[in-house]
């Protein structure tokens, strides 16, 4: 199992990660990425300690600054852990439940259960 990129490997990388109008974001912060100017760095998704495959589907660009914070988390929750810092640092005191649930795009539900002898059933 390789674990080096390739220039083109990670040519398409940028290319599958842009959006629709070739806007290129950091996998973990969402900022923009000049890929000419800004220091890149790439990792797996699925770690590769966690026999993540090193092939352009599992791996995304991010930058240098935000990917030194990763350590041995895992991108999805080194990601995860910048938004809910981000959410904290933005609102200050003033964060609710429902700012991180809509972060977390968790919507509203009902929820109807039936006690008895103080037991939820």
């Amino acid at each position: 199992m390789k674990r080096q990129l390739s220039q083109q490997e990670k040519n398409t990388v940028l290319k599958q990660q842009a959006d629709s109008n070739g806007t290129l974001r950091c996998y973990i912060s969402g900022e923009l990425i000049n890929p000419l100017e800004d220091d890149v760095e790439y990792d797996h998704i699925l770690a590769w300690d966690l026999d993540g495959e090193t092939d352009v589907t599992n791996i995304r660009a991010v930058l240098k600054k935000h990917h030194s914070r990763k350590k041995t988390k895992s991108l999805a929750e080194t990601r995860s852990n910048f938004q809910l810092e981000k959410l904290f640092l933005d609102k200050k005191t003033g964060v609710k439940l429902q700012d991180i649930f809509k972060l977390k795009s968790i919507n509203k539900k009902t929820i109807r259960y039936i006690t008895r002898a103080k037991k939820i059933l």
